[in-house]
């Protein structure tokens, strides 16, 4: 192809900080991967992070019958807002699950092995550990802007929206692929 513009709706790619050693370990796996069923997710599960993505897979396996656990650095879950019917309704459905949620949290690091994960956390100034059998990240995503332009800026305009640019509500990006498409 020789197009004339590229619209790159290529999200963004999930956090991985170096800060936190053993995120490359066995059974560790960005939270995306378990939505997409892409991963095998054990009975205890830890999730990083309790934003959007870190609340909904723990309610989502919440439902499933697994021990979830949720962990996030900010004093509450869900510390960006968000649509406040959404809101509501997650909060609502937060409060009557079986999850463990764990705010101001902080994950230190995790040892990995064939049957699980050892993760040390920190919270109001005592460290505790945390055994599962996997542990999912959703520690929120790196914009691929750069990388749309380094591979296709010399072929073409490329025109970036969405999570590529920064991490987005869904209907912030269909704004801005809308506006993409009308400027053709």
């Amino acid at each position: 192809f020789a197009p004339d513009k590229l619209i790159w709706a290529a999200g963004g790619t999930p956090l991985k900080p170096k800060s936190i050693s053993g995120l490359d370990g066995p059974n560790v796996y960005p939270a995306t991967e378990a939505l997409r069923n892409l991963c095998d997710v054990g009975q205890t599960v830890v999730i990083a992070g309790g934003g959007m993505v870190g609340v909904e897979i723990a309610l989502h396996l919440d439902r499933m019958g697994k021990q979830v656990t949720v962990v996030e650095m900010a004093d509450h879950m869900l510390p960006i807002p968000g649509f406040v019917m959404n809101d509501e309704l997650l909060k609502k459905q937060m409060h009557a699950s079986h999850i463990d949620f764990r705010p101001a949290t902080k994950l230190l690091s995790v040892e990995g092995g064939i049957h699980g994960n050892t993760l040390q956390v920190e919270h109001a100034g005592a460290q505790e550990t945390i055994p599962c059998d996997t542990l999912l990240l959703a520690l929120g995503f790196a914009p691929t802007a750069a990388q749309a332009q380094e591979t296709y800026g010399d072929i073409c305009d490329v025109v970036c929206i969405g999570d590529s640019l920064a991490t987005k509500k869904i209907i912030d990006a269909i704004h801005e692929a809308y506006e993409a498409v009308r400027s053709l």
